[in-house]
């Protein structure tokens, strides 16, 4: 669950170790309409452990779920709704220390356009706050921001050629640039029951798409490279460890990002979580694992090792 404190602390201590500088988190907004709410307040969660762990965050705005605010009567249009969500953004997240800051400005990246389609609305949505932020659209869609956008990000789609496509063409064109790489994309709408499956496939390849990915994003001399995703099992491409691959992509992020540390800690942040949920009614074990948790983030993880092996 992304709002339980014993995941949160897993995934971003297996970020910390494979090289992640931060992470871009998928927001729906301030408003109490289908989950919405439980997704904002995962994310503090996730915002208060990420200044201990030593990782810093940006958000990436969902514009399209504003109709369905407006149909439930929270908010009387799409661009009231979405001024309110962008400035609670600069009120509680922006200020942040941790807030990634490009250029000077908070980075704040849309999935899409989708709804707000002309550079008028976002200019109009833009104007309540104090300072603009560096906004990303998806590849291909900065003309629906206008001036408003700074750039455009990457993402998966069908095969690596759109990636060559976007490093080629639209990087040489844009402020600020972001590229991808992923593992791979099988999607689990059909079989989940959440809807048509997307109809094309990404086959991971036994980590191939994933050397292919990255090696692209290092040829293309890029300053922002995204992972894509975390942990979007939905859609199969998640570098967050299993059953299936194993530490194999994380391994691979490390490698990537020149991380000098041979030292297996993996397993042993694993070992941390599993001892979290076993010994979760006893205080001195916990109090112990608080500690392995601080050796962790301290970059003492032999210290921390030897702390979960007392615990029996």
């Amino acid at each position: 669950h992304s709002g339980d404190k014993n995941v949160i602390e897993n995934h971003l201590l297996l970020m910390k170790y494979s090289g992640i500088d931060g992470i871009l988190i998928d927001w729906y907004g301030t408003f109490d309409v289908n989950d919405y709410r439980m997704v904002k307040e995962n994310t503090e969660q996730l915002i208060a452990m990420l200044d201990k762990v030593g990782l810093d965050y940006a958000i990436v705005y969902e514009d399209r779920f504003l109709p369905n605010v407006v149909n439930a009567g929270k908010a009387i249009s799409v661009t009231s709704a979405a001024k309110t969500d962008l400035a609670y953004m600069e009120k509680n997240y922006f200020d942040d220390k941790n807030y990634i800051k490009i250029n000077g400005k908070p980075l704040l990246l849309n999935f899409g356009p989708i709804v707000l389609q002309t550079p008028a609305e976002w200019t109009n949505v833009f104007n309540t706050l104090t300072a603009k932020p560096t906004f990303l659209t998806l590849w291909n869609e900065s003309g629906d921001a206008g001036d408003n956008a700074a750039g455009e990000y990457a993402w998966v789609y069908k095969n690596n050629t759109y990636l060559n496509n976007f490093y080629t063409n639209n990087k040489p064109k844009l402020a600020v640039a972001m590229g991808g790489a992923y593992p791979g994309f099988k999607d689990f709408y059909a079989e989940g029951g959440g809807g048509a499956a997307i109809g094309w496939t990404i086959e991971h390849n036994n980590g191939a798409t994933l050397d292919e990915t990255l090696s692209l994003a290092k040829n293309a001399n890029l300053n922002y490279l995204q992972l894509i995703t975390w942990n979007d099992f939905g859609e199969g491409t998640m570098f967050e460890p299993t059953v299936e691959f194993g530490y194999s992509y994380i391994e691979k992020v490390k490698a990537f990002a020149g991380v000098k540390s041979t030292e297996t800690v993996f397993p042993d942040i694993s070992k941390m979580y599993n001892l979290r949920v076993e010994k979760k009614g006893n205080a001195d074990a916990q109090k112990k694992l608080d500690q392995a948790f601080n050796y962790f983030v301290s970059m003492q993880p032999a210290k921390a090792k030897q702390l979960l092996n007392e615990i029996k």
